[in-house]
C-alpha cells in the first residue's frame, strides 16, 4: 500500500515539474492547447471503446483527425503516408 502512495506522489511531482517547465519556456497558452488536444484524444478513445456504432464512427473521425494528424510526430506521419502511397500503386 505504501508503494502505491509513493508512486502516486512521484507521478504528481513529475507532472507538476513538467508543466512548470513548459509554462516557463513556452507560456501558459501551450499548456491550454495541449490539454485541449489530450482531451479530444481521450474522448476519441472513449467513444471508440463503446458498443454503439455512432460512437465508434465519431471516435474514428476524432482519432483520425486529431491523434494521427496533430499529435503524431511528423516523421511517423510521413512514413505512414509513404506506406499508403506504396499500397495504392
Amino acid at each position: 500500500m505504501m508503494n502505491k502512495n509513493k508512486e502516486a506522489i512521484v507521478g504528481v511531482a513529475v507532472f507538476i515539474i513538467a508543466v512548470t517547465i513548459i509554462v516557463l519556456f513556452l507560456g501558459i497558452e501551450y499548456v491550454y492547447i495541449s490539454a485541449i488536444f489530450l482531451f479530444f484524444a481521450a474522448l476519441a478513445i472513449y467513444l471508440f471503446s463503446k458498443d454503439n456504432i455512432f460512437a465508434k464512427a465519431a471516435g474514428i473521425l476524432s482519432y483520425e483527425g486529431i491523434v494521427l494528424k496533430v499529435l503524431m510526430p511528423a516523421k511517423y506521419r510521413k512514413r505512414i503516408n509513404e506506406l499508403k502511397d506504396k499500397d495504392e500503386t
